[in-house]
């Protein structure tokens, strides 16, 4: 396991290296710019990982926007993890998913980047501290859509390049557009911008490239 581990990560850092994580900071920086026009923001990326070069490069791109952010990360970290986590930047605190109850923060933004598919799209609705996130001022999603049994495998497979090093367990399905409907109308949120068929890989790298199935939204809740 440890060698399969080591190898995929390997290659995944010889065949995409860093473009991935210069994109989505790219686009989140983008969409963050248009619409919130506060330059003092509290940002809480949900489901953060153990990698996180997304939020420390969108952390720079906001600050050459004029942005001055506070951003708490959290997934399943152990002690000593945090421990290391938590020499990355002074305006970066890293917590587990147990010490986010207790943080009595209301956030301007929160992101769920590639996070809602491993909770499980049936799951979804008994998330108790997905339910509270989502009530935050502005939800930034990023995910994928599933079009078909192709779409799908396909995924998987991109799931299984990327997470199964860190232990992430693989997804069994995706969004479909009307099972994301459902998610939006039951937590009467709205989609206020989006970027579609997005450019996350190079052209080169079948089938990490299909732009189709990638989307960012950016929520808010329905007055």
């Amino acid at each position: 396991m440890k060698l399969i581990k080591l190898v995929l990560k390997n290659f995944r850092t010889l065949i995409l290296s860093d473009f991935r994580e210069n994109q989505l900071s790219k686009y989140f920086a983008n969409v963050i710019f248009k619409n919130i026009s506060s330059k003092n923001i509290k940002i809480l990326d949900f489901g953060s990982g153990f990698n996180p070069k997304v939020i420390l490069k969108l952390q720079h791109k906001l600050k050459t926007l004029g942005y001055e952010s506070k951003i708490h990360c959290v997934d399943f970290y152990s002690d000593n993890e945090l421990e290391v986590l938590n020499t990355e930047s002074e305006t970066i605190t890293f917590i587990d998913f147990n010490q986010l109850e207790i943080i009595d923060t209301r956030f301007d933004l929160v992101i769920i980047s590639d996070v809602l598919h491993h909770i499980g799209i049936d799951r979804l609705e008994h998330e108790k501290n997905l339910k509270k996130l989502l009530k935050s001022n502005f939800i930034l999603i990023k995910d994928h859509f599933e079009y078909s049994l192709v779409t799908r495998y396909i995924l998987v497979f991109m799931d299984f390049i990327g997470n199964y090093k860190d232990s992430v367990s693989i997804p069994k399905n995706y969004f479909s557009q009307n099972k994301y409907s459902k998610f939006l109308q039951k937590n009467n949120l709205q989609i206020i911008d989006k970027v579609e068929n997005i450019k996350l890989y190079s052209s080169i790298y079948f089938p990490f490239n299909l732009k189709k199935i990638q989307f960012i939204h950016l929520l808010k809740q329905k007055i």
